[in-house]
């Protein structure tokens, strides 16, 4: 089993499918081409898109974590938009490619302005981001004051002595946000400081940030978006919409994986000043 480890309050929600359980069932998992899945030896389970991962069921979420394809059960699967009917007048309710969808409507008494911090770090404390060990390496996410967007800490992932998440074996961390109650009205977006100093192949190191909604995750942004999957020696902001979330509660969560035990001895991954917005325009 993982190791968590926690600061401040926390809720950790499982997916609800393995990939074991889906090949049990007899489902083909398609093979991804270049990089971690190139060779002869990648799992059947490799990937390097969420498209590589298509079990062809539409009760399932298909996406690719790191390189391996992941599979959860779709708490919002609908075939039309009735379906997805929360019956609150402030949003606007729609089915897309099998997956509702609750957009906060802007005018009226729907829509109240706002903003908090999730995660500055600056306390030294992991200001109550749950955090995995998924691999249980002994490398995950942890304050560390060698870099920082603003103050004097931010969220590392790697071993703070060398500095490095290199340790010739695969790493993998995740940092979940306590539960946030997205508003039903305006447009809320997620954003936060990253810092990525790690081998310039998009499909190895890669940085993921999820939403996680009754136990299912749905892909929000990856580094692969960057351009060789790094932030070439500065902090970039990035800012990712949580629109389609209105009037729900979710968790973001931030994972880290490195696909392959990395042998350089690069500097990893941090993050800084996790901040969600709600504007009315």
């Amino acid at each position: 089993m993982p190791t968590h480890l926690a600061v401040g309050e926390h809720r950790d929600l499982r997916r609800a499918v393995t990939v074991e359980g889906l090949l049990e069932q007899g489902l083909k998992l398609t093979t991804g081409t270049g990089g971690p899945c190139s060779g002869p030896e990648a799992a059947l389970d490799c990937c390097v898109s969420d498209a590589d991962c298509d079990d062809g069921d539409g009760t399932t979420l298909d996406f690719c974590e790191g390189a391996t394809c992941g599979h959860s059960i779709n708490p919002d699967a609908c075939t039309s938009a009735s379906d997805c009917d929360d019956d609150e007048a402030c949003t606007q309710d729609s089915c897309s490619d099998g997956v509702c969808q609750y957009t906060g409507m802007i005018g009226g008494d729907c829509c109240t302005p706002g903003s908090a911090v999730l995660g500055d770090f600056d306390k030294g404390t992991q200001a109550g981001i749950y955090v995995t060990d998924n691999l249980e390496t002994g490398i995950f996410w942890t304050v560390d004051k060698t870099r920082s967007a603003g103050g004097d800490f931010s969220l590392y992932c790697g071993d703070p002595i060398p500095q490095t998440y290199a340790i010739g074996a695969r790493v993998k961390s995740s940092a979940t946000t306590k539960i946030l109650s997205i508003p039903k009205g305006g447009r809320t977006t997620v954003r936060f400081e990253l810092y990525k100093a790690t081998r310039t192949h998009r499909d190895y190191d890669v940085f993921q940030v999820f939403a996680l909604r009754k136990g299912a995750l749905f892909p929000l942004w990856s580094s692969k978006a960057l351009p060789n999957g790094v932030t070439d020696g500065s902090w970039e902001k990035v800012q990712i919409p949580l629109d389609t979330y209105a009037g729900q509660d979710v968790q973001v969560r931030f994972v880290f994986d490195s696909v392959d035990g990395a042998e350089a001895a690069l500097e990893g991954t941090y993050m800084d000043s996790i901040e969600i917005e709600t504007v009315c325009q």
